[in-house]
Protein backbone atom coordinates (compact mmCIF):
# COMPACT_ATOMS: atom_id res chain seq x y z
CA UNK A 1 0.00 0.00 0.00
CA UNK A 2 1.15 3.44 -0.96
CA UNK A 3 1.58 5.67 2.34
CA UNK A 4 1.98 9.80 2.47
CA UNK A 5 4.21 11.60 4.77
CA UNK A 6 3.72 15.48 4.83
CA UNK A 7 6.75 17.82 6.19
CA UNK A 8 6.05 21.42 6.42
CA UNK A 9 9.17 23.58 5.25
CA UNK A 10 9.49 26.16 8.59
CA UNK A 11 12.52 27.54 10.38
CA UNK A 12 12.35 24.05 12.01
CA UNK A 13 11.40 21.44 9.84
CA UNK A 14 7.57 19.96 11.35
CA UNK A 15 6.92 16.28 10.43
CA UNK A 16 2.69 16.84 10.25
CA UNK A 17 2.31 13.58 8.66
CA UNK A 18 3.68 10.40 8.61
CA UNK A 19 3.41 7.37 7.01
CA UNK A 20 -0.37 6.90 6.35
CA UNK A 21 -2.22 4.96 4.12
CA UNK A 22 -3.17 7.00 0.56
CA UNK A 23 -7.14 6.84 1.57
CA UNK A 24 -9.95 9.31 1.75
CA UNK A 25 -9.59 9.11 5.34
CA UNK A 26 -6.34 10.71 5.57
CA UNK A 27 -7.34 13.15 2.29
CA UNK A 28 -10.15 14.16 4.35
CA UNK A 29 -7.66 14.95 7.69
CA UNK A 30 -5.28 16.95 5.03
CA UNK A 31 -8.34 19.21 4.41
CA UNK A 32 -9.41 19.53 8.22
CA UNK A 33 -5.65 20.31 9.01
CA UNK A 34 -4.92 23.16 6.46
CA UNK A 35 -7.86 24.83 7.67
CA UNK A 36 -6.35 24.79 11.49
CA UNK A 37 -3.04 25.51 10.28
CA UNK A 38 -2.45 28.43 7.78
CA UNK A 39 0.70 28.60 6.50
CA UNK A 40 3.25 31.18 7.69
CA UNK A 41 7.07 31.14 9.15
CA UNK A 42 10.71 30.82 6.89
CA UNK A 43 10.10 28.32 3.74
CA UNK A 44 13.81 26.62 4.79
CA UNK A 45 14.28 24.00 3.04
CA UNK A 46 17.89 22.33 4.79
CA UNK A 47 15.71 21.16 8.10
CA UNK A 48 12.84 19.91 5.66
CA UNK A 49 15.22 17.51 3.58
CA UNK A 50 17.07 16.33 6.46
CA UNK A 51 13.67 15.16 7.98
CA UNK A 52 12.56 13.73 4.83
CA UNK A 53 15.90 11.88 4.32
CA UNK A 54 14.99 10.02 8.07
CA UNK A 55 11.71 9.19 6.57
CA UNK A 56 12.96 7.83 3.10
CA UNK A 57 15.91 5.93 4.88
CA UNK A 58 13.29 3.97 6.59
CA UNK A 59 12.80 3.04 2.86
CA UNK A 60 16.09 1.81 2.58
CA UNK A 61 16.09 -1.93 1.90
CA UNK A 62 15.70 -1.68 -1.71
CA UNK A 63 12.15 -2.36 -3.41
CA UNK A 64 9.97 1.03 -2.75
CA UNK A 65 9.11 3.21 -5.22
CA UNK A 66 9.86 6.87 -3.59
CA UNK A 67 8.74 10.12 -4.32
CA UNK A 68 10.11 13.29 -2.45
CA UNK A 69 7.71 16.29 -3.75
CA UNK A 70 8.32 19.53 -2.59
CA UNK A 71 6.05 22.04 -3.01
CA UNK A 72 7.32 25.83 -2.85
CA UNK A 73 6.18 29.38 -3.84
CA UNK A 74 9.37 31.20 -3.36
CA UNK A 75 13.07 30.87 -3.21
CA UNK A 76 14.81 29.32 0.03
CA UNK A 77 15.34 31.10 3.57
CA UNK A 78 17.79 29.05 4.30
CA UNK A 79 20.86 31.38 5.61
CA UNK A 80 19.02 34.66 5.99
CA UNK A 81 16.43 34.43 8.45
CA UNK A 82 17.05 37.60 10.58
CA UNK A 83 18.86 39.54 8.20
CA UNK A 84 18.54 42.31 6.60
CA UNK A 85 17.24 41.54 3.15
CA UNK A 86 20.00 42.54 0.67
CA UNK A 87 23.05 43.04 3.32
CA UNK A 88 26.30 41.39 2.88
CA UNK A 89 25.76 39.06 5.37
CA UNK A 90 22.10 38.53 3.97
CA UNK A 91 23.76 37.24 0.46
CA UNK A 92 26.45 35.55 1.91
CA UNK A 93 23.88 33.15 3.99
CA UNK A 94 22.00 33.09 1.15
CA UNK A 95 24.71 31.42 -1.52
CA UNK A 96 25.83 28.89 1.73
CA UNK A 97 22.38 27.84 2.04
CA UNK A 98 22.04 27.51 -1.53
CA UNK A 99 25.24 25.68 -1.52
CA UNK A 100 24.14 22.96 1.82
CA UNK A 101 20.73 22.45 0.09
CA UNK A 102 22.84 21.33 -3.29
CA UNK A 103 24.61 18.89 -1.00
CA UNK A 104 21.80 17.34 0.89
CA UNK A 105 19.65 17.08 -2.96
CA UNK A 106 22.68 15.28 -3.77
CA UNK A 107 23.27 13.17 -0.73
CA UNK A 108 19.63 11.73 -1.06
CA UNK A 109 19.78 11.59 -4.68
CA UNK A 110 23.00 9.42 -4.60
CA UNK A 111 21.83 6.81 -2.29
CA UNK A 112 18.54 5.98 -3.84
CA UNK A 113 19.26 6.56 -7.58
CA UNK A 114 16.63 5.83 -9.92
CA UNK A 115 13.68 4.55 -7.47
CA UNK A 116 13.66 8.19 -5.93
CA UNK A 117 11.69 10.62 -7.94
CA UNK A 118 12.32 14.48 -7.04
CA UNK A 119 9.87 16.45 -7.44
CA UNK A 120 9.75 20.54 -7.38
CA UNK A 121 6.35 21.51 -7.96
CA UNK A 122 6.26 25.99 -7.85
CA UNK A 123 3.12 27.42 -6.75
CA UNK A 124 2.55 30.91 -7.59
CA UNK A 125 4.30 33.32 -8.83
CA UNK A 126 8.22 31.90 -8.95
CA UNK A 127 10.44 35.47 -8.96
CA UNK A 128 13.45 33.57 -10.01
CA UNK A 129 12.47 29.77 -10.87
CA UNK A 130 16.13 29.00 -11.61
CA UNK A 131 17.01 28.83 -7.86
CA UNK A 132 14.84 25.85 -7.07
CA UNK A 133 15.18 24.42 -10.03
CA UNK A 134 18.68 23.17 -9.38
CA UNK A 135 17.61 20.83 -7.23
CA UNK A 136 16.17 18.95 -10.09
CA UNK A 137 19.17 19.71 -11.93
CA UNK A 138 21.01 18.20 -8.81
CA UNK A 139 18.79 15.25 -8.36
CA UNK A 140 19.16 14.49 -12.07
CA UNK A 141 22.70 14.40 -12.10
CA UNK A 142 23.11 12.57 -8.55
CA UNK A 143 20.84 9.55 -10.71
CA UNK A 144 17.08 10.51 -9.06
CA UNK A 145 14.30 11.19 -11.46
CA UNK A 146 14.05 14.55 -11.10
CA UNK A 147 10.80 16.58 -12.50
CA UNK A 148 10.29 20.41 -12.20
CA UNK A 149 6.99 21.92 -12.76
CA UNK A 150 5.79 25.49 -12.76
CA UNK A 151 1.75 24.56 -13.10
CA UNK A 152 -0.83 27.53 -13.94
CA UNK A 153 -2.72 28.76 -10.24
CA UNK A 154 -5.65 26.91 -10.64
CA UNK A 155 -7.03 23.42 -9.64
CA UNK A 156 -6.85 21.73 -13.38
CA UNK A 157 -2.87 23.20 -13.23
CA UNK A 158 -2.11 21.55 -10.24
CA UNK A 159 -4.31 18.65 -10.36
CA UNK A 160 -2.02 17.84 -13.77
CA UNK A 161 1.08 18.93 -11.76
CA UNK A 162 0.85 15.91 -9.19
CA UNK A 163 -0.53 13.74 -12.04
CA UNK A 164 2.77 13.87 -13.47
CA UNK A 165 3.91 12.73 -10.14
CA UNK A 166 2.02 10.18 -9.98
CA UNK A 167 3.12 8.56 -13.42
CA UNK A 168 6.65 9.14 -12.65
CA UNK A 169 5.83 6.64 -9.29
CA UNK A 170 4.05 4.20 -11.29
CA UNK A 171 6.46 3.83 -14.23
CA UNK A 172 9.27 2.92 -11.16
CA UNK A 173 6.73 0.58 -9.82
CA UNK A 174 6.87 -0.73 -13.11
CA UNK A 175 10.14 -1.22 -13.46
CA UNK A 176 10.80 -2.63 -10.08
CA UNK A 177 7.97 -5.85 -10.72
CA UNK A 178 9.22 -8.97 -11.81
CA UNK A 179 7.00 -9.81 -14.99
CA UNK A 180 5.65 -13.40 -14.18
CA UNK A 181 5.75 -13.46 -10.30
CA UNK A 182 4.60 -9.69 -9.97
CA UNK A 183 6.78 -8.87 -6.85
CA UNK A 184 8.47 -5.89 -6.52
CA UNK A 185 12.48 -6.65 -6.94
CA UNK A 186 15.61 -4.89 -4.85
CA UNK A 187 17.42 -2.62 -6.21
CA UNK A 188 21.75 -2.89 -5.13
CA UNK A 189 22.06 -0.75 -2.28
CA UNK A 190 24.85 1.71 -4.05
CA UNK A 191 25.85 5.43 -4.03
CA UNK A 192 26.43 7.05 -7.08
CA UNK A 193 28.66 9.20 -8.53
CA UNK A 194 27.50 12.66 -10.31
CA UNK A 195 27.46 12.01 -14.15
CA UNK A 196 28.89 15.53 -14.98
CA UNK A 197 32.05 13.83 -13.06
CA UNK A 198 32.62 11.32 -16.41
CA UNK A 199 33.94 13.80 -18.52
CA UNK A 200 37.49 14.05 -16.13
CA UNK A 201 38.87 10.43 -17.70
CA UNK A 202 40.74 8.22 -15.22
CA UNK A 203 44.75 8.30 -15.23
CA UNK A 204 45.40 6.61 -12.30
CA UNK A 205 43.30 4.06 -10.28
CA UNK A 206 42.60 4.74 -6.76
CA UNK A 207 42.20 1.59 -4.96
CA UNK A 208 40.42 3.50 -2.24
CA UNK A 209 37.64 4.28 -4.81
CA UNK A 210 38.05 1.17 -7.31
CA UNK A 211 38.24 -2.54 -7.37
CA UNK A 212 41.27 -3.73 -9.26
CA UNK A 213 41.29 -7.38 -11.04
CA UNK A 214 44.55 -8.82 -11.77
CA UNK A 215 45.01 -10.80 -14.92
CA UNK A 216 44.61 -14.23 -13.31
CA UNK A 217 40.95 -12.72 -12.58
CA UNK A 218 39.66 -12.16 -15.59
CA UNK A 219 38.17 -13.99 -18.76
CA UNK A 220 37.24 -11.96 -21.34
CA UNK A 221 34.62 -13.17 -24.19
CA UNK A 222 32.68 -11.57 -26.78
CA UNK A 223 29.75 -12.36 -29.27
CA UNK A 224 30.89 -14.45 -32.08
CA UNK A 225 29.59 -13.22 -35.28
CA UNK A 226 30.08 -16.25 -36.99
CA UNK A 227 28.12 -18.49 -35.03
CA UNK A 228 25.03 -17.15 -33.82
CA UNK A 229 24.35 -17.19 -30.48
CA UNK A 230 27.45 -18.47 -29.36
CA UNK A 231 30.88 -16.54 -27.38
CA UNK A 232 34.49 -16.57 -28.48
CA UNK A 233 37.70 -15.39 -26.68
CA UNK A 234 38.23 -11.72 -26.78
CA UNK A 235 41.45 -9.72 -25.84
CA UNK A 236 41.87 -6.56 -24.32
CA UNK A 237 42.14 -3.60 -26.53
CA UNK A 238 45.56 -2.41 -25.74
CA UNK A 239 48.60 -4.58 -25.59
CA UNK A 240 49.73 -3.58 -22.48
CA UNK A 241 46.91 -4.39 -20.62
CA UNK A 242 46.96 -6.42 -17.97
CA UNK A 243 44.11 -6.25 -15.33
CA UNK A 244 40.57 -4.43 -14.76
CA UNK A 245 39.48 -1.73 -12.63
CA UNK A 246 35.99 -0.33 -11.86
CA UNK A 247 35.49 2.62 -9.62
CA UNK A 248 32.72 1.90 -6.66
CA UNK A 249 30.64 4.16 -7.56
CA UNK A 250 27.97 3.79 -10.45
CA UNK A 251 27.93 7.21 -12.67
CA UNK A 252 24.55 5.67 -14.25
CA UNK A 253 21.48 3.66 -13.81
CA UNK A 254 18.84 2.65 -16.24
CA UNK A 255 15.60 0.24 -15.71
CA UNK A 256 17.73 -2.58 -15.43
CA UNK A 257 21.41 -1.86 -15.19
CA UNK A 258 23.54 0.01 -13.46
CA UNK A 259 26.74 1.40 -15.31
CA UNK A 260 30.50 2.19 -13.78
CA UNK A 261 33.20 3.68 -15.37
CA UNK A 262 36.20 1.52 -15.31
CA UNK A 263 39.63 1.09 -17.37
CA UNK A 264 42.33 -1.52 -18.31
CA UNK A 265 45.61 -0.83 -15.97
CA UNK A 266 49.10 -2.12 -16.64
CA UNK A 267 50.98 -4.67 -14.38
CA UNK A 268 51.29 -2.61 -11.40
CA UNK A 269 47.42 -2.41 -11.43
CA UNK A 270 47.49 1.49 -11.32
CA UNK A 271 48.50 3.41 -14.40
CA UNK A 272 45.74 3.10 -17.04
CA UNK A 273 46.75 1.08 -20.06
CA UNK A 274 45.94 3.21 -23.32
CA UNK A 275 43.64 6.27 -23.40
CA UNK A 276 40.79 4.05 -23.69
CA UNK A 277 38.06 4.47 -21.41
CA UNK A 278 35.08 1.92 -20.59
CA UNK A 279 31.54 1.70 -19.02
CA UNK A 280 31.12 -1.44 -17.25
CA UNK A 281 27.58 -2.60 -16.42
CA UNK A 282 25.75 -4.77 -14.44
CA UNK A 283 22.17 -5.94 -13.03
CA UNK A 284 20.32 -3.24 -11.12
CA UNK A 285 18.86 -5.75 -8.84
CA UNK A 286 19.72 -7.76 -6.06
CA UNK A 287 18.28 -10.92 -7.35
CA UNK A 288 20.73 -11.77 -10.35
CA UNK A 289 23.67 -12.19 -7.73
CA UNK A 290 21.78 -15.01 -6.34
CA UNK A 291 23.32 -17.76 -8.66
CA UNK A 292 26.15 -17.46 -10.77
CA UNK A 293 24.11 -18.84 -13.72
CA UNK A 294 21.62 -15.91 -13.08
CA UNK A 295 24.30 -13.05 -13.60
CA UNK A 296 26.23 -14.94 -16.72
CA UNK A 297 22.30 -15.28 -18.67
CA UNK A 298 21.89 -11.59 -18.08
CA UNK A 299 24.63 -10.27 -19.52
CA UNK A 300 25.15 -12.52 -22.03
CA UNK A 301 21.13 -12.04 -23.22
CA UNK A 302 22.79 -8.14 -23.14
CA UNK A 303 25.73 -8.94 -25.29
CA UNK A 304 22.83 -10.78 -28.20
CA UNK A 305 20.26 -8.64 -28.02
CA UNK A 306 23.06 -5.46 -28.62
CA UNK A 307 24.77 -7.64 -31.43
CA UNK A 308 21.20 -8.53 -32.83
CA UNK A 309 20.85 -4.66 -33.28
CA UNK A 310 24.23 -4.03 -34.93
CA UNK A 311 23.44 -6.58 -37.57
CA UNK A 312 20.01 -4.76 -37.49
CA UNK A 313 21.22 -1.64 -37.94
CA UNK A 314 24.27 -2.81 -40.29
CA UNK A 315 21.25 -4.02 -42.63
CA UNK A 316 19.46 -0.37 -42.21
CA UNK A 317 21.75 1.31 -43.50
CA UNK A 318 22.42 -0.70 -46.19
CA UNK A 319 19.22 0.19 -47.24
CA UNK A 320 19.62 3.53 -46.86
CA UNK A 321 22.92 3.18 -49.17
CA UNK A 322 20.67 2.16 -52.14
CA UNK A 323 18.29 4.64 -52.14
CA UNK A 324 19.04 7.30 -54.80
CA UNK A 325 17.08 10.14 -53.78
CA UNK A 326 17.85 10.48 -50.05
CA UNK A 327 19.50 13.18 -48.74
CA UNK A 328 23.35 12.62 -48.86
CA UNK A 329 23.16 14.11 -45.19
CA UNK A 330 20.97 11.37 -43.60
CA UNK A 331 23.15 10.12 -40.44
CA UNK A 332 23.77 6.05 -40.01
CA UNK A 333 23.03 4.04 -37.27
CA UNK A 334 25.23 1.78 -35.20
CA UNK A 335 25.49 0.02 -31.66
CA UNK A 336 27.98 -0.27 -29.45
CA UNK A 337 30.39 -3.32 -29.47
CA UNK A 338 30.06 -4.92 -26.20
CA UNK A 339 32.05 -7.69 -24.18
CA UNK A 340 31.69 -10.12 -21.25
CA UNK A 341 33.94 -10.47 -18.71
CA UNK A 342 33.77 -12.93 -15.96
CA UNK A 343 35.95 -11.19 -12.74
CA UNK A 344 36.77 -13.46 -9.49
CA UNK A 345 37.82 -11.88 -6.24
CA UNK A 346 38.06 -13.75 -3.11
CA UNK A 347 36.56 -16.77 -4.79
CA UNK A 348 33.35 -15.03 -5.98
CA UNK A 349 32.67 -14.40 -9.18
CA UNK A 350 30.46 -11.82 -10.98
CA UNK A 351 29.63 -11.58 -14.93
CA UNK A 352 29.21 -8.04 -16.52
CA UNK A 353 29.15 -6.23 -19.43
CA UNK A 354 32.10 -3.68 -20.81
CA UNK A 355 31.42 -1.24 -23.62
CA UNK A 356 33.55 1.74 -25.05
CA UNK A 357 32.79 5.02 -22.75
CA UNK A 358 30.81 7.96 -25.30
CA UNK A 359 30.96 11.30 -23.65
CA UNK A 360 28.74 13.83 -25.26
CA UNK A 361 24.75 14.35 -24.41
CA UNK A 362 22.89 11.43 -23.99
CA UNK A 363 19.39 11.04 -25.76
CA UNK A 364 16.61 8.57 -25.22
CA UNK A 365 14.51 8.42 -29.09
CA UNK A 366 12.13 6.08 -28.09
CA UNK A 367 11.81 3.26 -25.34
CA UNK A 368 10.11 0.03 -24.89
CA UNK A 369 5.98 1.20 -24.30
CA UNK A 370 5.36 3.29 -27.16
CA UNK A 371 7.31 6.79 -25.77
CA UNK A 372 8.37 8.52 -29.05
CA UNK A 373 10.84 11.79 -28.47
CA UNK A 374 9.35 15.03 -30.19
CA UNK A 375 10.56 18.60 -30.60
CA UNK A 376 12.12 18.01 -34.05
CA UNK A 377 10.16 19.14 -36.70
CA UNK A 378 8.55 16.83 -38.69
CA UNK A 379 8.24 15.69 -42.21
CA UNK A 380 5.76 14.77 -44.24
CA UNK A 381 3.47 12.14 -42.31
CA UNK A 382 1.68 8.83 -43.88
CA UNK A 383 -0.81 7.08 -41.83
CA UNK A 384 -0.14 3.77 -40.00
CA UNK A 385 -3.34 2.40 -39.33
CA UNK A 386 -2.87 -0.91 -39.70
CA UNK A 387 -4.98 -2.41 -42.59
CA UNK A 388 -2.94 -6.27 -42.53
CA UNK A 389 -1.60 -5.88 -39.49
CA UNK A 390 0.95 -3.49 -37.66
CA UNK A 391 3.29 -2.24 -39.38
CA UNK A 392 1.79 -1.98 -42.96
CA UNK A 393 2.11 1.57 -44.22
CA UNK A 394 -0.56 3.01 -46.37
CA UNK A 395 1.19 3.91 -49.95
CA UNK A 396 1.47 7.12 -50.05
CA UNK A 397 0.27 9.60 -53.08
CA UNK A 398 3.86 10.14 -54.94
CA UNK A 399 6.89 8.66 -53.38
CA UNK A 400 9.43 11.26 -56.33
CA UNK A 401 11.28 14.09 -55.29
CA UNK A 402 14.27 14.08 -52.54
CA UNK A 403 13.73 12.34 -49.18
CA UNK A 404 14.79 14.03 -45.93
CA UNK A 405 14.46 13.35 -42.36
CA UNK A 406 14.77 14.26 -39.08
CA UNK A 407 17.53 12.52 -36.76
CA UNK A 408 14.28 11.86 -34.26
CA UNK A 409 12.54 10.64 -37.48
CA UNK A 410 15.28 8.49 -38.90
CA UNK A 411 15.55 6.61 -35.09
CA UNK A 412 11.71 5.82 -35.49
CA UNK A 413 12.09 4.19 -39.09
CA UNK A 414 14.70 2.07 -37.82
CA UNK A 415 12.49 0.68 -35.15
CA UNK A 416 9.65 0.13 -37.63
CA UNK A 417 12.56 -1.19 -40.22
CA UNK A 418 13.23 -3.80 -37.76
CA UNK A 419 9.60 -4.97 -37.25
CA UNK A 420 9.09 -5.87 -41.19
CA UNK A 421 13.03 -7.17 -41.32
CA UNK A 422 12.89 -9.75 -38.97
CA UNK A 423 9.48 -11.14 -40.92
CA UNK A 424 6.94 -9.44 -38.44
CA UNK A 425 8.60 -10.98 -35.73
CA UNK A 426 10.94 -8.64 -33.43
CA UNK A 427 11.11 -5.08 -33.28
CA UNK A 428 14.05 -2.99 -31.84
CA UNK A 429 13.13 0.08 -29.37
CA UNK A 430 14.29 1.82 -26.83
CA UNK A 431 16.65 3.55 -28.93
CA UNK A 432 19.02 5.53 -26.55
CA UNK A 433 22.78 6.78 -26.67
CA UNK A 434 24.53 9.54 -28.78
CA UNK A 435 24.92 11.21 -32.15
CA UNK A 436 28.27 11.72 -33.36
CA UNK A 437 27.69 15.14 -35.14
CA UNK A 438 31.51 14.59 -36.54
CA UNK A 439 30.56 11.70 -37.76
CA UNK A 440 27.18 12.06 -38.74
CA UNK A 441 26.10 9.12 -36.92
CA UNK A 442 23.85 7.66 -33.61
CA UNK A 443 25.93 5.69 -31.47
CA UNK A 444 23.52 3.58 -29.46
CA UNK A 445 23.17 0.86 -26.61
CA UNK A 446 21.32 -0.99 -24.11
CA UNK A 447 18.06 -1.72 -26.89
CA UNK A 448 14.90 -3.52 -26.48
CA UNK A 449 13.91 -6.58 -28.41
CA UNK A 450 10.49 -6.90 -28.56
CA UNK A 451 9.57 -10.85 -29.71
CA UNK A 452 6.21 -11.93 -31.18
CA UNK A 453 5.94 -15.07 -33.66
CA UNK A 454 2.41 -14.83 -34.78
CA UNK A 455 3.12 -18.53 -35.66
CA UNK A 456 3.94 -19.42 -32.50
CA UNK A 457 1.44 -17.45 -30.00
CA UNK A 458 3.26 -19.25 -26.88
CA UNK A 459 6.55 -18.54 -27.35
CA UNK A 460 8.70 -17.84 -24.01
CA UNK A 461 8.62 -15.08 -22.32
CA UNK A 462 11.40 -12.61 -21.83
CA UNK A 463 13.43 -14.11 -24.76
CA UNK A 464 15.47 -10.90 -25.25
CA UNK A 465 15.35 -10.14 -21.63
CA UNK A 466 12.89 -8.67 -18.73
CA UNK A 467 11.83 -5.37 -20.99
CA UNK A 468 10.94 -7.72 -23.86
CA UNK A 469 7.11 -6.86 -23.80
CA UNK A 470 6.30 -9.04 -27.04
CA UNK A 471 3.22 -8.14 -28.76
CA UNK A 472 1.91 -5.69 -26.09
CA UNK A 473 5.44 -3.88 -26.73
CA UNK A 474 5.01 -3.84 -30.68
CA UNK A 475 0.94 -2.97 -30.41
CA UNK A 476 2.61 0.32 -28.23
CA UNK A 477 5.43 1.06 -30.51
CA UNK A 478 2.71 1.29 -33.17
CA UNK A 479 0.31 2.76 -31.85
CA UNK A 480 1.95 6.40 -31.39
CA UNK A 481 4.52 5.79 -34.47
CA UNK A 482 3.97 8.21 -36.81
CA UNK A 483 5.32 7.00 -40.82
CA UNK A 484 7.13 9.46 -42.87
CA UNK A 485 7.88 8.93 -46.37
CA UNK A 486 10.94 6.76 -45.61
CA UNK A 487 9.37 4.37 -43.30
CA UNK A 488 7.72 3.51 -46.82
CA UNK A 489 10.31 3.37 -49.00
CA UNK A 490 12.29 1.11 -46.08
CA UNK A 491 9.35 -1.67 -46.17
CA UNK A 492 7.77 -1.54 -49.51
CA UNK A 493 10.06 -4.03 -50.49
CA UNK A 494 9.52 -7.21 -48.19
CA UNK A 495 7.94 -10.82 -48.55
CA UNK A 496 7.73 -13.27 -46.24
CA UNK A 497 8.43 -16.73 -47.16
CA UNK A 498 7.82 -19.66 -44.65
CA UNK A 499 11.02 -21.44 -44.91
CA UNK A 500 9.89 -24.79 -43.42
CA UNK A 501 6.88 -24.96 -45.82
CA UNK A 502 9.21 -24.17 -48.58
CA UNK A 503 11.65 -27.26 -47.04
CA UNK A 504 8.79 -29.77 -46.68
CA UNK A 505 7.15 -29.22 -50.05
CA UNK A 506 9.88 -28.07 -52.93
CA UNK A 507 8.47 -28.72 -55.55
CA UNK A 508 5.66 -26.47 -54.80
CA UNK A 509 7.89 -23.50 -54.85
CA UNK A 510 10.62 -24.57 -57.78
CA UNK A 511 9.28 -21.79 -59.96
CA UNK A 512 9.16 -18.78 -57.53
CA UNK A 513 12.23 -16.69 -58.76
CA UNK A 514 12.41 -14.97 -55.25
CA UNK A 515 13.67 -18.55 -53.53
CA UNK A 516 16.30 -20.95 -53.98
CA UNK A 517 15.15 -24.34 -52.41
CA UNK A 518 17.99 -25.78 -50.03
CA UNK A 519 17.96 -29.34 -47.92
CA UNK A 520 17.51 -28.46 -44.40
CA UNK A 521 20.00 -30.51 -43.26
CA UNK A 522 22.73 -29.04 -46.05
CA UNK A 523 25.65 -27.20 -45.10
CA UNK A 524 24.21 -24.32 -47.07
CA UNK A 525 21.47 -24.14 -45.00
CA UNK A 526 23.52 -23.58 -42.16
CA UNK A 527 25.75 -20.64 -43.73
CA UNK A 528 22.42 -19.18 -44.99
CA UNK A 529 21.67 -19.00 -40.97
CA UNK A 530 25.43 -17.66 -40.25
CA UNK A 531 25.43 -15.13 -43.00
CA UNK A 532 21.37 -13.51 -42.36
CA UNK A 533 20.96 -14.84 -38.93
CA UNK A 534 18.43 -12.22 -38.21
CA UNK A 535 16.68 -12.62 -41.78
CA UNK A 536 16.80 -16.34 -41.25
CA UNK A 537 16.01 -17.22 -37.67
CA UNK A 538 14.92 -20.09 -35.69
CA UNK A 539 10.92 -20.07 -36.75
CA UNK A 540 12.16 -21.01 -40.51
CA UNK A 541 11.49 -17.48 -42.04
CA UNK A 542 13.36 -16.14 -44.44
CA UNK A 543 12.78 -12.62 -46.23
CA UNK A 544 13.18 -11.89 -49.97
CA UNK A 545 13.74 -8.31 -50.94
CA UNK A 546 11.52 -8.07 -54.33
Amino acid sequence: MDVLSIILMRSKAVVWMEARPTTWTTYNEILKRCNENPPGDHGCYLPALAAAETLLNRSCHGNCALVLNVLTDGVPSDGREGLEPGSVDALKGYAMGRSNIRDAVARISAKFGRRLTVSVIGMGHLKDPSVVKEVTDVASDHGAMAKFQLPSSNVEGIEEAFGVVATSLTDTKTEMTDVPGGIQRKVRQVVREPKSGIVVPIKTVNPDESVIYEGHEIIRIEYDPNHPKKFRDAIATDSKAYGFAHLIKPFGEGAERLAYRCVDVQEDCKTVAGNRQFVMKTSRFEDADQWKETGERFVKKYALTQNIAKNMAEEFNRRLDEMPRLDPKTPRITFLDCSVLYLTKMGKQKSVIVEPLVLGDFHKWNNNNGFVRSGEEENEIVSVKPQNGWGDCCPIRSDHGPISVTKNELAQAFSHFSYHCSGKKKLICDLQGFFDDEKNIFRLTDPVIHYFNQNMPHTRKNKYGRTNRGKKGIDDFFSTHKCTRLCYMLNRGFKTVDLKAVLQNPDTHQSSPDLVVIDENSTLFNECLLTIPEVCDEDGVILIDD
